[in-house]
């Protein structure tokens, strides 16, 4: 019989106890994965412990599309529109892709400036010399009677008080001299232009002027002019820059519409093209109404909702058709620079050497792209798909044919799972995919390729306005840090400002300060550069809260000197010689009485910088393209004008 041993007594401790657990896990001595991506070479026994390491040894019951069926609708775009979505006030004009949709949304009226000025007259005189066959005094007849008919001003100073047009020339230097150079030398081209375009019956008394006993020879001048010199100087004309050319219903003689928002700062405009809808052919909004980085692409666009739905056979009138393509791929794998091979072991190439990918725990967007390139990057494939420029394709059918035979019915990842119609937004998946405005839960199905420039050329900016926040002082202030000086280039404002002041500071007289036994002296405010223009909060109408920034005035005030209180009209402008007037054209558009506010929003505490300069591009058939557009940028923080009221200044001790 066998003899069991007694159990050891297991004594049991009721008391609580502090039980610890330290978790053992492999750390790195180097912070970086290079080694790890070098796939280096041991035995034959570490090579098979590598492979059942990354899952080459496990068993996947899947297999490889074969080929793929894609049916897919394109549609040009029809439209554009210039401005926001709720003014309808503005018409809509044909699309047309012979200009780019970068350069129809940026363009506006390029200012007259004395540059543009002399170099119309010059080719004013081209075209007469080439053309108009006459005997050289009777050419310098002709061109001595334009000179008188439409010359070019000098700004004269003034004996007994001030000049302003004086005094701006005066802070101009570079516009001083070519107005020094061409009073009297050359004549204003615009104006001559101008005069003829609106009464070309004026050519008649200019050839009768200069020939006033000879029919024939004024005849000969009219018709030349008129039916040969006019039309080629226009054509010409309307080459130099890319102009908006839609004229306002509301104000025919105004400033063509253009789709910069002031308020805003920022570009709101809208493409339409078409869609196909249980057999119905419904207009596709395609809204940009935030585009202000200078670089226009299709995620600056928003898809939003209409209810206008007509039939396929309608003529709205531009390229509504509707093209509908059944193609049949044979799908590859995904390629691309430094992309791994199929098998692990197979040997690659060396023209991306990713084991020398620079890479830490913190660098998430790398290992990302490793993560994909490593593990997923086998399971996608692609086929090519061609679009042209200007078009919006829409998937409707996708299926995929394995090597078994097998058909796969493949959904937009966007649209979630067919069996649960409210899946989260966690369960979705989309990438290069448009916003649709009241459906936060899905996105657009449609791939839009915008008729917008590879690359363009910009210059200096002839305009920058920086808009920053004083808290202090409790304004923005919207600093004009570069002017235009006429001559298509830009110039400094706080140089330009103190030139001015300069100017007028001479022309007053100081008065001598009256002798006081007070310690302080009392002022009421002291003044800031002239380039400084305020802008006030104002509270929205019909609400508490929102605030909306208002453009401002600041008085000028000259010691010893009166002047002029009275209003005046310049460049379609009211002008005060007391108040200080803006010299850059985008606080011009401000000075306006129906709209002169800035959304709070649009001056956040960095402020924000816009500027407006000249850029030109090549479009695809060949066509050059130079046009004036704006940009705007962050800031750098907030400032200080170092504006002061009710100061008590203490009296210095006389000496």
């Amino acid at each position: 019989m066998p003899v069991t041993p007694p159990l050891p007594q297991i004594s049991v401790n009721n008391k609580p106890s502090i039980v610890s657990w330290n978790r053992l896990e492999p750390r790195p001595i180097d912070w970086q994965f290079n080694r790890a991506l070098r796939v280096e070479v041991r035995d034959a026994a570490w090579m098979l412990a590598r492979q059942w390491q990354i899952g080459e040894f496990r068993a996947e019951d899947r297999a490889s599309p074969a080929f793929a069926y894609i049916e897919y609708d394109v549609a040009k775009l029809t439209h554009y529109k210039a401005g926001h979505m709720l003014n309808s006030q503005n018409p809509q004009e044909a699309y047309s892709d012979s200009i780019p949709l970068e350069v129809q949304v940026e363009r506006e009226e390029v200012p007259v400036d004395l540059n543009r000025r002399l170099q119309m007259g010059q080719y004013w005189i081209r075209l007469i010399m080439s053309l108009l066959e006459l005997p050289k005094q009777e050419y310098k007849t002709l061109l001595q009677e334009l000179r008188t008919a439409f010359p070019i001003p000098l700004p004269q100073d003034s004996l007994n008080g001030y000049s302003l047009d004086y005094g701006l020339s005066q802070s101009n230097p570079a516009e001083r001299q070519m107005l020094s150079l061409s009073a009297g030398r050359a004549f204003d081209g615009e104006k001559f232009y101008r005069r003829i375009k609106d009464n070309l019956s004026w050519l008649a008394d200019l050839a009768n002027t200069v020939y006033p006993d000879d029919t024939a020879k004024a005849d000969y001048v009219i018709e030349t002019l008129g039916n040969k010199v006019f039309p080629q100087f226009e054509l010409w004309y309307n080459r130099l820059f890319s102009q908006p050319t839609l004229v306002n219903q509301n104000n025919p003689n105004g400033p063509k519409i253009k789709a910069w928002e002031n308020s805003s700062l920022e570009y709101k405009f809208k493409a339409v093209s078409s869609q196909v809808e249980d057999g119905y052919q419904r207009d596709k909004f395609l809204v940009g109404d935030d585009y202000s980085s200078g670089r226009l692409d299709w995620y600056g666009f928003d898809i939003e909702p209409t209810e206008v739905t007509y039939q396929l056979q309608e003529n709205y009138g531009g390229n509504t058709k509707i093209q509908t393509y059944k193609r049949t791929f044979f799908p590859t794998n995904l390629e691309y620079p430094g992309a791994p091979n199929a098998r692990w072991w197979e040997f690659e190439d060396s023209k991306v050497n990713v084991g020398k990918i620079s890479i830490d725990t913190a660098d998430l967007g790398r290992m990302f792209f490793l993560d994909f390139m490593f593990l997923y990057n086998g399971d996608w494939f692609s086929f090519p798909v061609n679009m042209e420029t200007g078009s919006i394709c829409k998937v409707k059918k996708l299926v995929v044919t394995d090597v078994f035979g097998r058909r796969h019915d493949i959904k937009p990842a966007g649209e979630g799972s067919d069996t649960n119609s409210n899946e989260l937004d966690w369960g979705r998946w989309s990438m290069y995919a448009m916003s649709e405005r009241g459906k936060p839960d899905t996105s657009d199905r449609s791939i839009f390729l915008p008729p917008t420039v590879a690359s363009a050329m910009e210059g200096e900016p002839i305009e920058k306005v920086s808009f920053l926040r004083d808290e202090m002082a409790n304004l923005v202030w919207g600093v004009e840090q570069v002017i235009p000086n006429g001559l298509g280039r830009g110039m400094s404002g706080s140089q330009a400002a103190v030139a001015l002041t300069e100017y007028f500071n001479g022309k007053g007289q100081n008065t001598p300060l009256t002798t006081t036994n007070s310690d302080f002296i009392y002022k009421l405010a002291n003044t800031v550069p002239e380039n400084w223009i305020p802008f006030i909060p104002t509270k929205v109408p019909d609400s508490d809260r929102n605030i909306q920034y208002q453009l401002g005035a600041m008085p000028r005030v000259v010691e010893g000197l009166q002047l002029d209180p009275d209003n005046r009209i310049v460049d379609g402008r009211t002008v005060n010689d007391t108040i200080v007037n803006s010299r850059s054209q985008l606080l011009m558009e401000l000075d306006n009485p129906d709209n002169p506010y800035i959304y709070e929003e649009e001056v956040p505490r960095e402020g924000t910088t816009v500027t407006r300069s000249f850029q030109r591009t090549r479009w695809f058939n060949g066509k050059t393209y130079v046009w004036l557009g704006r940009q705007k940028k962050a800031g750098r923080g907030e400032g200080s004008s170092g504006l002061l009221f009710d100061q008590l200044i203490p009296v210095p001790p006389a000496s």
